[in-house]
């Protein structure tokens, strides 16, 4: 069985000053074109569940290969970050 990677580049919009690299548009717009999100997906089954989110088994519109894809609710990340922060500070 082989793994594939995906890899997703952010650039930040304010990349083009004199203090960093310039930065040219055409890859940058190659790069959020061919961006993946949940929309390109098609739920298979849910595979596990935990704390913050859950992995479901998805199937890709396109190309119709099989990943796991984990989905995590920031919200919960987040509000048990700043518990556990809040009781580390008493």
């Amino acid at each position: 069985m082989s793994w594939e990677v995906s890899v997703c580049l952010w650039v930040p919009a304010n990349c083009n000053d004199s203090y960093g690299p310039t930065v040219d548009e055409e890859p940058v717009k190659a790069v959020v074109s061919n961006r993946m999100s949940a929309k390109d997906f098609q739920l298979v089954k849910v595979i596990g569940r935990g704390a913050f989110g859950e992995v479901q088994l998805v199937r890709h519109n396109t190309n119709k290969r099989v990943y796991a894809m984990k989905l995590l609710s920031k919200f919960e990340m987040v509000s048990v970050s700043m518990g556990v922060r809040g009781c580390a500070r008493s």
